[in-house]
């Protein structure tokens, strides 16, 4: 995009230097390419053509091509192909998602509706580019070549997108790590209808946020991936972004590829300084773990022990990619805060179009996908825009980023509600302060010299830093991102002590500060250059053994196989014998008998086993005691279940939970007779109900399937030790293949 009256400037250092001669790109061509790509997704959304081909169509909708011309055209001026381009990666999957939320909770609602609704939004973005081609006559786009410091980022982020990508798709098992199958059923469940209701109750309000859950059902369904597949893609999208971001903030603001290179180094490797450390000093033992919580403790050697045995920081906070290293919302949202950072640099230095309009965007789409990391990192931006740019420029970024906040925070209150009250507390502490100064305790010196070097004076001064009052606005809000999250560390406690993202959040800001700082202690010459050398090498030194032992821990974990079988928009558990195999097939007949997910069935089950049944050879259990993913069911045969135990999503103070509980251990597990009342609520849902019988259910209760058949229930599908039940009797499907007791 334009940098409004700045000559072109893409990391070369060097402003001094005159403006070299740049081919040029015309647009009409460009925009004529992708209408023509996007057009071919129509017929292969629908299955006319050969379905694999539908990938290509797929990556200009969602990875920018199908943004560059509406962005040049946004711009007044020729604008730079290396920002169209990152812009086009950020918002390429933001404005897809749009359309796509509309479509599916209207006029394509429901799993069959699926394909329609992808070849309809491949139109609208085709006829979009036909609109536009007599506004791009005559508009083109630079193609400058990029300077140095812009080259050595686009290697950091091919080096950290290939690491990401090693550690997500070897093996299944970091797919599934924490909670994959949770965010699994999530993604299914959004598939279903829109807004989804709570998949481990049905009909329930989601005390959950799920926008990030529909982009990964939309990822799926145009790159026919599984759902765990594609939230994982989701992370390797984001953190392709993140060094280039970064340099091209830095480049807002200093001068000097130097600077620029140190501020990225530091922003994305500063975190694990003082944790590399730490694992020096204990020994650097190194492991290989097979599991989620071996790969937990593996990690936490970085973490120092206070006199109580306790952790002085949060474990998770060991080293940088950890989050990238698993299926989770938080890599694309900061992905998408660090462009809107990158935005409003531009917004607040020369408020020229359409920066303010891109930081609104920006911030809009990243307080959707995770509402804490999406809020709290636009605070930095808002307080810029209160204390320095242009009033112009002031009131059009703060205006269009609170009103593009606005859908985050209705739905982050909405999921606050849902969950039963859980939020926010307010818990003043100095623990909690040193808690989140610690991990970044080897870099803060830094960064409060590269800060207080860059406040005195507000003009050019051959120090390095851009001068005026459009630079105030940048320095203000790195430093409002680099403090502000640490403080608020210290003041509040988040549900499931996510308050550990805060820090992770600061880390970035905090470490461009301190490259930047380092690099201007080293032009001071003399005993400073001598001091900053060993500094600054110590820091890569650490940085360097802390990537090392981290991503040699991830790799190893990432050969590990769980038994889960991934196909397009679907999961299934295996391979399994015995009576797992009979629940596996159930699972998949529930999955595909559209006759019956027609009329929306609830799924009930005894949800009380500690332990679910194992899958694979040594056996694996998904259902296990802590219960963080929630029950299999609603993942693997992708349908509501009439209940579940106590989950991440689903609250113990839920209304109406105790009371199916109750009837569920009635009907499956009570010899005595199955009350009125709780039939009542179970067919007052207005749903079809079905009931999955395995040989822990007939064992504990021989005479259930009496029971079912005499309240109306009949057989839909059996094999082997395991059947399904359904009610109203008539929506029994015999199925020849199937055995029947």
């Amino acid at each position: 995009m334009s940098a409004g009256a700045e000559q072109p400037r893409h990391g070369s250092g060097a402003a001094s230097q005159s403006t070299p001669s740049v081919r040029e790109l015309g647009l009409v061509p460009l925009a004529a390419t992708v209408a023509l790509l996007l057009a071919l997704g129509v017929p292969l959304a629908l299955g006319l053509g050969p379905r694999g081909l539908l990938a290509m169509p797929a990556a200009a909708l969602l990875l920018g091509p199908a943004l560059f011309a509406p962005l040049a055209l946004l711009s007044g001026t020729r604008p730079s192909w290396i920002k169209l381009a990152l812009l086009g990666w950020l918002l390429g999957p933001p404005a897809a998602l749009v359309p796509w939320l509309a479509l599916r909770a209207g006029p394509f609602g429901g799993e069959a509706a699926g394909d329609a609704a992808l070849a309809v939004l491949f139109g609208l973005f085709a006829l979009l580019h036909v609109a536009l081609l007599p506004a791009a006559r005559g508009r083109t786009v630079r193609l400058e070549r990029p300077g140095a410091a812009t080259l050595l980022a686009i290697v950091l982020a091919a080096g950290m997108t290939a690491l990401v990508a090693a550690f997500l798709f070897q093996g299944s098992a970091p797919r599934v790590s924490y909670h994959g199958l949770l965010h699994s059923g999530l993604l299914l469940a959004t598939e279903r209808a829109l807004p989804p209701s709570n998949p481990w109750m049905a009909d329930a309000p989601l005390g959950y946020y799920w926008i990030w859950h529909a982009l990964g059902a939309l990822v799926a369904r145009a790159f026919a991936l599984a759902p765990t597949q594609a939230l994982c893609a989701l992370n390797v999208w984001a953190v392709a972004a993140l060094a280039p971001t970064l340099q091209l903030l830095a480049a807002v603001l200093w001068r000097g590829r130097g600077r620029e290179v140190a501020a990225v180094v530091g922003g994305l490797f500063g975190l694990g300084t003082a944790s590399a450390l730490v694992w020096l000093v204990r020994g650097a033992e190194m492991g290989e773990p097979s599991t989620a919580l071996g790969l937990f403790a593996e990690l936490a050697r970085g973490v120092p022990d206070g006199a109580d045995g306790l952790p002085l920081f949060d474990r998770r906070l060991s080293y940088g990619l950890s989050k990238f290293g698993n299926s989770n919302s938080y890599p694309a949202s900061l992905a998408l805060v660090l462009g809107a950072w990158f935005a409003a640099a531009h917004a607040l230095r020369h408020g020229a179009r359409p920066w303010p309009l891109l930081t609104g965007a920006l911030h809009g789409a990243a307080a959707l996908l995770n509402p804490l990391v999406g809020l709290v990192g636009a605070g930095p931006t808002l307080c810029a825009a209160v204390f320095a740019g242009t009033p112009a420029a002031r009131i059009h970024t703060a205006l269009a980023t609170v009103l593009a906040l606005v859908p985050g925070a209705l739905a982050t209150v909405q999921a606050s509600a849902a969950f039963g009250g859980e939020s926010v507390q307010l818990v003043p502490s100095a623990g909690g302060l040193w808690a989140a100064v610690l991990p970044l305790l080897l870099v803060l010196p830094l960064a409060l010299l590269g800060l207080v070097q860059g406040v005195p004076g507000a003009s050019a001064d051959g120090s390095g830093w851009r001068g005026g009052e459009p630079r105030r606005a940048v320095l203000v809000l790195l430093a409002v991102a680099a403090l502000g999250p640490l403080v608020l560390h210290g003041l509040v406690i988040l549900p499931y002590d996510n308050q550990y993202k805060l820090v992770r959040l600061a880390a970035i800001p905090v470490g461009m500060l301190a490259g930047a700082g380092c690099v201007a202690w080293f032009a001071k010459g003399g005993a400073a250059r001598v001091a900053a050398g060993l500094c600054g090498v110590s820091l890569l030194a650490l940085a360097a053994a802390n990537e090392w032992r981290g991503a040699r821990a991830y790799l190893a974990f990432a050969r590990v196989e769980a038994p889960l079988v991934e196909e397009p928009l679907a999961l299934s558990p295996g391979p399994a014998t015995s009576a797992s195999a009979d629940l596996a097939a159930a699972y998949r007949y529930l999955r595909t008998e559209t006759g019956l997910r027609g009329h929306r069935p609830v799924l009930l089950l005894d949800a009380f086993e500690s332990t679910g049944y194992g899958y694979g050879d040594p056996p694996r259990a998904f259902v296990t005691p802590d219960n963080l993913q929630g029950h299999e069911a609603a993942v693997f045969a992708a349908m509501d279940l009439y209940f579940d135990r106590a989950s991440q999503v689903l609250d113990a103070r839920t209304p109406g939970l105790a009371a199916r509980r109750n009837g569920a251990t009635q009907l499956l597990r009570d010899r005595s007779q199955w009350s009125p009342d709780h039939r009542r609520a179970l067919w007052e849902l207005g749903r079809p109900v079905v009931v999955l019988l395995g040989p822990r259910d007939v064992d504990r209760l021989p005479s259930i399937v009496h029971r079912l058949r005499s309240s109306g229930f009949a057989q839909a599908w059996g094999q082997g030790s395991v059947a399904l039940y359904v009610y109203p009797a008539e929506l029994a499907l015999q199925d020849a293949a199937g055995e029947t007791r």
